[in-house]
């Protein structure tokens, strides 16, 4: 999640950064929980960790969301996740390695560096704290 000054301060955040990581380096159709980018991270920190060799007896399409629920209105729940990931990941992992970890921890990193600084320059949101805390009343 990279956020230039120029978003942060229209309070609108920029993930192009990580959104083009995306683009240029992922091989699977989608990430989310335990796909390709998270399993590359972890490839990176803790290799040991991950068991890539159980990913051969995966179906590719097990981490596709199955949609048992999609009758219902959407919800962000326990049981949504279920009905749509009953394996518990959802992603294709089997394209994950080390080095793509690396360069999303990179880009990870400059993101997080680029918000803290871009907070650390605004005035505004301390005051909007201090205003809050002076009007709350115990």
């Amino acid at each position: 999640m990279y956020c230039s000054p120029r978003r942060a301060q229209s309070g609108r955040a920029n993930f192009s950064a990580e959104e083009e990581f995306k683009k240029e380096l992922m091989e699977s159709e989608f990430e989310h929980h335990a796909g390709e980018i998270e399993t590359s991270v972890i490839m990176a920190m803790r290799a040991d960790l991950v068991k890539m060799e159980a990913l051969q007896e995966i179906d590719a399409d097990s981490g596709r969301a199955r949609r048992r629920l999609a009758h219902l209105p959407k919800t962000d729940t326990a049981i949504r996740w279920y009905s749509d990931f009953p394996d518990h990941y959802a992603g294709d992992a089997r394209t994950a390695t080390p080095e793509k970890g690396e360069r999303f921890i990179e880009v990870r990193a400059r993101a997080v560096a680029e918000i803290i600084r871009s907070v650390k320059e605004d005035d505004e949101a301390g005051r909007l704290q201090a205003e809050f805390h002076s009007r709350t009343r115990h």
